[in-house]
């Protein structure tokens, strides 16, 4: 049996050559060896993959695309995200949103004297300052007196915004205590002031254009003079800011026409409307 394995073995170097049997040498091995690598990375291996960095294991990932771990892929959509609402805020996201709801109002509202459509240059003013009375309520106002009340134990103190409800607490509690605000309710002042809060409230979460054209000013003066009384001077001089700069924007857009007094008197304020309806609803929820 030996002798017949012998035999084979001889006859198949003779056919195929000593070298399939012997040893390869080590000068051959080692140009082999980088003979198939230069083959491999030309062929093979993309150039993703020749740096030093893993390449990606995760099912799905093309060994010829750019490797991205998932964490990576997962931030660059938030990167984009947080570079576009740096540029627009989500205050000005709703500022738009108020802006479209304003405008719908357009062909239905009327001035309060003549009973005619208000012209495309009032319409446009009165949107503006809406907006402004707008941002004024819903970052400055309504949320001094959320805290307010909720240091009065009248309403919780949670992470809901609404003018509306805080307005219509104000208005109830000083109408049933004249002190609520002030000693003596400032002989009726303090009432004066909330009745106005609340009726700018309505005016601007409800659209009424020629209300705010007219009287955009008397509504932050009671909102300025209502934060102060609620011990919320922050807020009170942050409206200010936004009266002043309305007022001055005025009067260096209409020199001929008389100024809007800066100081409103208590006199020029609406009395409160005792057949006001008190089931308006708010109109969203952040007013």
């Amino acid at each position: 049996m030996n002798t017949f394995l012998k035999s084979q073995a001889e006859r198949a170097k003779r056919a195929i050559g000593a070298g399939f049997f012997s040893k390869p040498k080590p000068a051959q091995e080692a140009a082999q060896r980088a003979f198939t690598e230069s083959k491999l990375n030309e062929k093979i291996i993309p150039e993703a993959l020749k740096s030093d960095k893993l390449p990606n294991s995760k099912v799905g990932a093309s060994v010829d695309s750019p490797q991205f771990s998932p964490t990576q892929s997962a931030q660059q959509p938030e990167d984009k995200t947080k570079e576009s609402n740096q540029k627009t805020s989500k205050l000005t996201y709703f500022q738009a949103q108020f802006k479209k709801y304003v405008c719908s109002f357009k062909s239905q509202i009327y001035s309060g004297q003549n009973q005619t459509l208000m012209s495309e240059a009032e319409e446009a003013k009165a949107i503006m300052f809406a907006i402004q009375l707008f941002i004024c309520l819903t970052q400055f106002l309504a949320p001094a007196l959320r805290e307010f009340l909720a240091t009065k134990k009248l309403l919780p103190r949670n992470s809901t915004i609404d003018g509306y409800k805080y307005l219509k607490t104000m208005l109830k509690m000083s109408k049933q205590n004249a002190n609520f605000l002030s000693p003596g309710g400032g002989k009726g002042l303090d009432l004066q002031y909330v009745q106005t809060a609340f009726n700018g409230r309505n005016a601007v979460c409800h659209g009424v254009l020629p209300d705010i054209l007219a009287e955009w000013h008397k509504f932050l003066h009671s909102w300025i003079e209502l934060c102060y009384l609620i011990n919320a001077p922050e807020a009170a001089k942050a409206i200010k800011l936004v009266h002043d700069r309305l007022i001055a924007e005025e009067e260096q857009n209409n020199p001929k026409s008389p100024p809007v007094p800066v100081n409103v008197t208590i006199e020029n304020l609406p009395e409160p409307d005792p057949q006001q309806d008190d089931q308006d609803e708010p109109v969203t929820p952040t007013g």
